[in-house]
């Protein structure tokens, strides 16, 4: 997956395999979920400044993402702070539709411990 900034957003490209399929030629629920997972972690490391761990995720599948040979498109923003609980929101686009949607809330790490514990390397090592 390839990940890009733009206008306060973070979006991240995608091109599944076949061997990716739930149903013959629709992209299988786990690994939509794990896609924005993964996107909502790089907005953690990447707009917040630090690192953590996953401590809940709300996944809705809005129509089935199908396999076809344009890219899968993620988009991820800042839904809401509480101390070091952070909600990011993210969607799954595929074909101009969003297909999928999560919730996902992090427990974060003062950045000084993510780097010591977690091996942060700072948000300017993403983008290089």
């Amino acid at each position: 997956m390839s990940f890009f900034e733009a206008d306060g957003f973070l979006y991240g490209e995608w091109q599944p395999k076949k061997n990716f399929e739930g149903y013959k030629g629709v992209l299988h629920g786990g690994i939509q979920a794990t896609m924005m997972d993964e996107i909502a972690s790089w907005f953690i490391y990447t707009q917040i400044g630090t690192a953590g761990v996953t401590k809940n995720m709300e996944v809705a599948y809005k129509r089935p993402t199908r396999i076809s040979d344009r890219p899968i498109l993620l988009k991820a923003w800042l839904g809401e702070q509480n101390g070091n609980e952070i909600t990011v929101n993210t969607e799954l686009i595929n074909d101009n539709k969003i297909t999928a949607t999560a919730r996902v809330t992090y427990f974060t790490f003062p950045e000084a411990i993510a780097r010591r514990k977690y091996n942060y390397p700072g948000k300017e090592a993403f983008f290089k």
